[in-house]
């Protein structure tokens, strides 16, 4: 697969299967959208894998691949799957660290089990090694370093990640994948309202091409409210925010430079 059709597919499956990131992108320095796209293909592979395969040994397989190209890229190894190659070149651009590439794909090791995760700090440890990491990474190619930098993608990254678990609800449930049910939404919600607020607390001193990289956040107020509305039943059907909503959201963030 040419370069140019490589992009080409790693920007089709990120608008089809992550579309709040992808729609994000085009907010970022164009320098910058590639390589972003390539992070987001990367994380929709590891986290689809509990939804496509029957035994849990066969996601295992497939973690410990992805453990495999990761480490492959870090050696300067040519890949063919075009995810990798897109990866070889955005780690080489912008020196991202392999441990966060690491901590995502253990984070995933949780998918594959079947008891629920209903307690909250083992929660937020998961989605602190996959949505902020994705976040972490995400603003390493935008050029933002710093402890400042960190805790923001710390915490924005949570929130989006934990409003992501209560929107994926209905999903898993009807898919009877247990590892995702949750025993009590409104502990999940207050934490991710907590961690909301702590990001828009240190927002206030980042450059605006920081917000790239987070901009699906500024959909967690509004889906939060309108949970609260329904008496915090994540299987409400008028629960989901439109594709359109989402999209006003993210541009007011956007031109705001603010979550």
């Amino acid at each position: 697969m040419s370069i140019v059709d490589s992009q080409k597919y790693i920007a089709q499956q990120v608008r089809d299967r992550d579309y709040d990131r992808y729609f994000a992108t085009l907010f970022c320095p164009a320098e910058c959208k590639s390589p972003l796209l390539a992070l987001y293909a990367f994380n929709i592979e590891i986290a689809t894998i509990r939804e496509i395969v029957s035994e849990p040994l066969i996601g295992h397989m497939r973690l410990q691949w992805w453990r495999d190209t990761i480490g492959a890229v870090y050696d300067g190894q040519s890949q063919g799957h075009p995810v990798a190659g897109a990866l070889a070149d955005t780690v080489a651009s912008f020196e991202l660290s392999r441990e966060l590439f690491d901590s995502m794909i253990d984070g995933r090791e949780l998918d594959l089990r079947d008891e629920p995760r209903n307690e909250l700090t083992v929660i937020e440890s998961y989605i602190d090694a996959t949505s902020s990491n994705l976040v972490r990474l995400a603003l390493k190619v935008l050029g933002l370093r710093g402890v400042e930098t960190e805790q923001f993608a710390h915490h924005a990254g949570l929130a989006w990640g934990l409003a992501g678990i209560l929107r994926a609800v209905p999903f898993h449930s009807a898919r009877q994948i247990r590892n995702l049910t949750i025993a009590k939404p409104h502990e999940i919600a207050a934490s991710a309202q907590k961690h909301f607020d702590m990001a828009r607390g240190i927002q206030t001193g980042l450059p605006r091409r920081a917000f790239g990289a987070v901009l699906p956040a500024a959909c967690v107020q509004p889906y939060l409210r309108r949970l609260t509305r329904v008496g915090g039943d994540p299987f409400h059907r008028g629960l989901e925010l439109s594709r359109f909503t989402r999209q006003w959201l993210m541009t007011m963030s956007a031109l705001r430079a603010r979550i």
